[in-house]
């Protein structure tokens, strides 16, 4: 018993051979008839794009080629990246998306194999960019009397420490740098860090002694029976 051997991908390549000619069709067209738009940015975030779908779909088509996922992703960024651009997006925004794009696989790879905890430290360092390029260009910050950019670097440099420590209590150092982080943003959020550091430095050393005199006090206290036989057992004190 035989078995007809058919090409594979024979309808992709059919697909795809199509796409290009009705691209390059409409590239020559704009040549003569020049259209009412942008047509080259379209062009080429089509082309990106078409080109990142081929790749995603041969990766498909054999699972074992996993790198073709990586070229794939690259190719739709562009895509993406060019039609923004096309469509007279705000460089800020775009700025946002290019850091996105490039944490997004390094979160993938944490979330397929916890493991892999590495990979939060450049998703994580990206996103926190991302984050200054919208804070410091949010139209928020202009009702506000000052620029909140350095508070949000603050707390966004502590956050990773708190996450280390309450994952493992026993990782007590990294409240040192977060707290440190934390009054530096909470000052800086209050116009007044040159009083406000010392204020919460003795704030925590007097809570520390309270603490530690509530602990002393909760203590029981040993009591010197005053009749039968304990009371005539001679004390430490008695000589």
């Amino acid at each position: 018993m035989t078995t007809e051997n058919k090409p594979s991908g024979n309808n992709t390549e059919r697909l795809w051979g199509a796409i290009l000619i009705v691209l390059g069709l409409a590239a020559l067209l704009n040549q003569f008839f020049p259209f009412p738009f942008n047509f080259g940015g379209f062009f080429w975030a089509l082309f990106f794009a078409g080109g990142g779908a081929l790749l995603f779909t041969l990766y498909l088509g054999n699972r074992e080629q996993w790198w073709l996922l990586n070229p794939a992703y690259a190719f739709e960024c562009i895509a993406a990246i060019v039609l923004m651009a096309t469509l007279n997006i705000n460089g800020d925004l775009i700025g946002i998306f290019v850091m996105l794009a490039i944490a997004t696989p390094f979160y993938y790879v944490y979330l397929r194999n916890r493991a892999n905890w590495w990979a939060l430290i450049p998703a994580y360092v990206m996103t926190a960019v991302a984050g200054v390029i919208f804070v410091s260009n949010s139209p928020l910050i202009e009702l506000l009397p000052y620029d909140v950019t350095p508070v949000y670097v603050m707390f966004a440099i502590a956050l990773p420490f708190y996450v280390v420590y309450f994952r493992n209590r026993a990782n007590w150092w990294a409240l040192i740098p977060a707290g440190i982080m934390t009054m530096i943003g909470i000052g800086l959020l209050g116009q007044g860090i040159t009083y406000f550091v010392p204020v919460v430095l003795i704030a925590i050393g007097v809570l520390l002694l309270l603490t530690q005199m509530r602990q002393g006090s909760a203590r029981p206290k040993e009591t010197q029976p005053l009749s039968g036989p304990e009371a005539d057992k001679p004390t430490e004190n008695k000589k």
